[in-house]
């Protein structure tokens, strides 16, 4: 049986780590002292109505990039303020989600949920966060000499964000060690992910992720581009998409290989997906796997709120949903599917 793993903001929510949802996501704290001043005014201007600690990542940034992409007041062209309230959000982004200060920064929950993942399944993720990658990384760690880094989840990732090579060049599609394989996906970028925003450049095509565990590896936003000299910038992309695929061109294929992989699944594990209706790419990419597919797969709900429930119910059409009232660490408690015995984690 094929399962894909959908995990969103709740299931890093519901982690050792607490991390916040997408409403509630600013702290007043945080803006204190003259810090992310470009930020904090540009969100007073465009939001004078709602608190600051009750505004919505997704509202936030899905407004500022319309607005870095013409569609704002008379449509004048943005200027570097603007641009510079954008570099403040990627770094507010990064600071708020980042886990490096903790004493260990693998969540048992998640090590649970990935380290039963079979190597036919796939992970699918909206999330920003690294925590997934820590875990997939600790299980590469602990399962060394089963298998190369290049076999693992994570590497072939890492594989299908650049170039697809093998000895006799260049191939225009996916490596032939990847068929029949499950992926790990990030369908909204990630923290540890940078590319070059000029366009004419042979590296704006492709996305390149920073070694989970290896600071020595200089993957970092603001480093030249070693063909243009270009500023890396990272790759954290709005729930509304927009002309995301045009700007990220390597997303274009990571949600291909999401559609595909929903569409050939045995089962359907959606935890702590909210579904919101601005992401209409996401519910799209949902609804139009479930059209295309022959045969009725298993799917499951995990999440407190029955608001998404329903919503997941409905995208799905005439399909039963199973409905698990509650988070990813009361799902990983009841099932002893997470815990297999002598299992090797893909």
């Amino acid at each position: 049986m094929k399962t894909v793993y959908f995990l969103g903001a709740g299931a890093s929510h519901g982690s050792d780590f607490n991390l916040p949802v997408m409403r509630g996501f600013f702290r007043e704290e945080d803006f204190c002292g003259g810090h992310y001043s470009n930020l904090g005014a540009y969100m007073e201007n465009a939001f004078p109505a709602t608190q600051l600690n009750e505004l919505n990542l997704e509202e936030v940034i899905t407004h500022l990039d319309l607005s870095l992409e013409g569609v704002g007041a008379l449509w004048e062209r943005p200027g570097a303020q603007l641009w510079q309230t954008r570099y403040e959000l990627d770094d507010y982004i990064a600071t708020r989600l980042s886990v490096d200060g903790s004493e260990d920064r693998i969540c048992p929950v998640h090590k649970a949920l990935l380290g039963s993942v079979l190597d036919q399944d796939t992970i699918v993720t909206l999330n920003y966060d690294l925590i997934g990658e820590h875990a997939l990384h600790r299980m590469f760690q602990d399962s060394k000499g089963q298998g190369d880094w290049l076999s693992s989840k994570l590497g072939m990732l890492h594989n299908i964000l650049g170039r697809t090579l093998v000895y006799g060049g260049e191939l225009p599609s996916l490596h032939h060690s990847h068929c029949g394989r499950g992926y790990y996906l990030k369908l909204h970028g990630s923290l540890n992910w940078v590319y070059c925003p000029t366009a004419p450049c042979g590296n704006h095509q492709l996305l390149f992720p920073a070694w989970v565990d290896a600071p020595e590896v200089p993957v970092q936003p603001g480093l030249p581009c070693n063909l243009c000299g270009a500023g890396l910038v990272r790759v954290i992309i709005p729930p509304t998409i927009g002309k995301s695929f045009e700007r990220f061109p390597k997303m274009g294929l990571v949600w291909n290989l999401a559609y595909r992989e929903l569409r050939e699944a045995d089962r359907w594990i959606l935890i702590g997906l909210s579904l919101p209706e601005s992401d209409s790419h996401l519910r799209w990419l949902l609804r139009e796997a479930a059209r295309k597919r022959e045969k009725e797969p298993e799917v499951t709900v995990v999440n407190p709120e029955q608001a998404a429930f329903e919503k997941a119910r409905q995208l799905c059409g005439r399909w039963k949903v199973e409905w698990f009232n509650g988070g990813i660490r009361e799902y990983v408690a009841q099932s002893e599917q997470f815990a297999p015995q002598g299992a090797e984690p893909s």
